[in-house]
């Protein structure tokens, strides 16, 4: 009851802080509240973790970080009188883990990130006489993949495995460049953005202890289910993408 009642009163001094300056900006401070509950809770579930007994052995807190290689796709044939040809954007992931050992071939790993997502998207319109359009999105999203880890064999300090499972993610930070060669460029807010995406994670990586700390080095897939309404420019059509994601991830635990 005491923990609830810190976090109750954490939570009303920040919501009066964040409305004092974000008045005119519901959207962004629904948002915010999300991601504050969420961070708010971790201290709670990691007091849920065993930490006695034989139970100790087989948990393990990591902290990992690493680059992240993003893109859309799209799950829709090109038309609506249109092309699009889309290009990578490069971004960082950081974030925490926790690692339940089930089995000595299974490993359950919950992760808590935040990830730079987007993608470059050069954009044609037939009869438009000013050329492409150059488009640049930039989404930064709280992610929670939730991974199955599997060990085929282990060695004494070197362990492969692979990794598959959901994730889902709340979308914190979302802007859109403009570019063009003979219109003004900008930058803005995307506006009626969906806040939530959610889609599947494949990964592999290795294990490795060169001494008395544990590492983990991995790349992972991340490809998003949910398609975005995204914009190409004021008086331009939308077009409809989902997220895609390379990384690459180094992990301590402890």
């Amino acid at each position: 009851m005491v923990y609830y009642g810190k976090i109750k009163i954490l939570l009303d001094i920040f919501l009066r802080i964040f409305k004092f300056n974000r008045k005119n900006n519901l959207r962004k401070e629904k948002r915010m509240n999300r991601i504050f509950i969420i961070l708010l809770s971790i201290p709670f579930l990691m007091s849920i973790i065993p930490t006695t007994g034989h139970c100790k052995v087989g948990v393990d807190f990591g902290v990992k970080f690493g680059l992240a290689i993003t893109n859309h796709w799209s799950s829709k044939e090109k038309g609506n009188g249109y092309d699009v040809e889309s290009s990578t954007k490069t971004g960082f992931a950081a974030g925490v883990s926790v690692n339940y050992e089930l089995s000595n071939i299974f490993k359950l790993q919950p992760e808590l990130l935040y990830v730079n997502k987007g993608s470059e998207q050069t954009v044609t319109v037939p009869g438009f006489p000013y050329g492409d359009i150059n488009v640049t999105y930039k989404l930064d999203y709280v992610e929670i993949p939730v991974l199955l880890k599997t060990y085929p064999f282990r060695m004494k300090k070197l362990e492969p495995y692979s990794a598959i499972g959901p994730y889902f993610s709340f979308l914190v930070n979302d802007k859109y460049e403009f570019e063009n060669q003979f219109l003004p460029n900008f930058e803005k807010d995307i506006e009626d953005i969906k806040d939530t995406d959610f889609g599947m994670v494949f990964g592999t990586g290795v294990d490795f202890s060169p001494g008395f700390q544990k590492f983990s080095f991995e790349y992972r897939y991340t490809m998003g289910f949910i398609d975005l309404k995204l914009p190409t420019g004021p008086g331009f059509p939308e077009i409809e993408l989902r997220n895609n994601c390379h990384s690459f991830l180094l992990s301590i635990f402890y």
